[in-house]
């Protein structure tokens, strides 16, 4: 099933089920079938999307001390010195666990660290890419 360019509707259109089947579930389903999980991505490396698209990233930390924040960094050059989220890890059986979902326009270079604390020894847990 291949991506359908989306429609934008106007007031008053009547809209059909096969219209919205394809507009909707069609290319929900494309989203959902094209995810990249990898195991291959590192925190504290810089990647770059290079896909030609949007990408929705998803990343998952465990094993993180109480209080360490994910931090997501992205730009334009391989610097990534532009800090666009900040997120706590939260409390846990005596480790806390944080998740983190941004997006990465295309060719824009992106890393993800998890830091603040020293005590404990951030593990990603899982990484996700979708191409939008």
């Amino acid at each position: 099933m291949a991506w359908t360019t989306p429609i934008t509707w106007s007031t008053g259109q009547v809209v059909t089920a096969p219209q919205l089947n394809e507009q909707v579930r069609d290319n929900l389903t494309y989203i959902m079938s094209t995810a990249q999980a990898t195991t291959a991505k590192i925190l504290g490396t810089i990647y770059q999307n290079t896909t030609g698209v949007p990408l929705m990233v998803s990343v998952y930390i465990s094993n993180a001390t109480y209080g360490e924040q994910i931090l997501v960094q992205n730009g334009s050059t391989a610097s990534t010195s532009l800090l666009v989220a900040n997120f706590p890890c939260l409390a846990g059986d005596g480790y806390s666990r944080g998740s983190v979902f941004f997006i990465v326009p295309p060719s824009i270079y992106y890393k993800i660290t998890a830091g603040g604390l020293s005590t404990g020894t951030p593990v990603l847990a899982n990484w996700t890419e979708w191409p939008l």
